[in-house]
């Protein structure tokens, strides 16, 4: 055998075994799985279980958006009232997410730049996250002021990986899906970077 021969197959060898590695920690949900159960989650226009234990209430936004549904509303984490005015005839960027998700931490302050970027355009982040508010404000709440509207004890209906990034035009129509995250240390950035040039695109549609 050759020095060429030897060098090529250690190469390929190589190349096997990482190709191993990424399959080993691939997400459980094959992307079948996946499309099925985020078109289920879509067709059924975002049903979002909101509340404490003590009073629970089902709110879907899709409703919401098109004024169907002008009574029902959420509150953020400043006690403003997000409804149908609030959201009426802007593209949102939606995240789902809960505190022990290293991922959804990491990304959390990329949506404070994207606010700042889309400022005073018709664009809105709704955030919504899976814990309790006295949690979330001891956790995080309290060591930030936050650009956008965070939404506490509020649940998707539906099977997904966390943290999901759902991007809606204006009429509400799912224009994006991202069902992924990053703990790196520009993954804040990554996160405005990544969907920047797609707000942009339905702004101004």
């Amino acid at each position: 055998m050759g020095l060429f021969s030897f060098i090529n197959k250690g190469k390929m060898y190589r190349t096997i075994i990482l190709g191993m590695i990424l399959l080993w920690f691939r997400p459980t949900l094959t992307s079948a799985q996946y499309g099925t159960e985020i078109d289920i989650i879509v067709d059924n226009g975002f049903d979002i279980v909101t509340g404490d234990e003590n009073q629970r209430d089902t709110i879907n936004l899709s409703a919401i958006i098109s004024g169907e549904d002008k009574t029902s509303f959420f509150l953020d984490q400043y006690g403003d009232t997000i409804n149908h005015k609030a959201l009426k005839g802007k593209v949102l960027l939606l995240d789902f997410w809960f505190l022990d998700c290293k991922p959804c931490v990491a990304e959390i302050t990329g949506f404070d730049l994207i606010s700042s970027k889309f400022k005073g355009k018709p664009f809105k982040v709704l955030s919504f996250c899976l814990d309790e508010y006295d949690e979330l404000n001891d956790k995080l709440l309290s060591k930030r002021n936050f650009k956008f509207s965070i939404i506490s004890d509020a649940r998707l209906i539906g099977k997904i990986v966390y943290p999901l990034k759902i991007l809606l035009d204006k009429r509400g129509v799912v224009r994006d899906i991202k069902n992924s995250g990053s703990i790196a240390p520009r993954a804040h950035y990554d996160l405005r970077d990544g969907f920047s040039p797609i707000i942009k695109k339905w702004l101004y549609k």
